[in-house]
């Protein structure tokens, strides 16, 4: 589902700890008016988007992502002309995301927005010799499958700036 040179670009700004917004700013509310979300976020939100090969179709893919010191934030959405069930169109974006990071998903549970059913989920990369993080959170909203990633230098710590991002993030109207 996540473009690999997309991962890899924000990844190597992760590791090379490119600060792209001062590390102590102050937390703000972003709210995307066509991604129907909000989430508070410690940077500026850049946005890009790519086409998507799915077995439903080419799908537009929007990303939202941003750094803070070490930490990346990355948001992003599509909307599905199909969806058959909440379960395979969950796993199939948590396949779609650990593929294209060619690893495999630890630690994985079953997650609820409101009353809309999601995933969440970890994995560990080895990016240019360092182990890098990943916390995902993914959600299906009638036929939009959100993402929320969470994106640390430091394998298995989950930093501080995690509850925050992930308790933020909400559907808008």
């Amino acid at each position: 589902m996540l473009n690999r040179a997309l991962i890899s670009t924000f990844l190597g700004l992760v590791l090379a700890g490119a600060v792209l917004a001062q590390q102590n700013d102050a937390w703000k509310k972003f709210t995307s008016p066509e991604g129907r979300f909000s989430v508070m976020v410690p940077c500026t939100l850049s946005i890009s988007a790519e086409d998507i090969k799915t077995t439903n179709g080419i799908v537009k893919q929007v990303y939202h992502s941003c750094l803070s010191g070490n930490i990346g934030f990355l948001l992003s959405y599509s909307d599905f002309p199909i969806v058959s069930s909440s379960k395979s169109m969950l796993d199939s974006f948590r396949d779609g995301v650990v593929g294209s990071l060619k690893i495999t998903a630890a630690a994985e549970k079953e997650i609820t927005l409101s009353s809309h059913p999601g995933r969440e989920f970890s994995v560990t990369d080895n990016v240019n010799g360092a182990e890098v993080s990943y916390r995902y959170q993914i959600f299906l909203v009638d036929r939009r499958v959100y993402g929320v990633c969470l994106v640390a230098k430091v394998a298995g710590v989950d930093p501080p700036e995690g509850p925050k991002f992930f308790s933020s993030f909400a559907i808008e109207k």
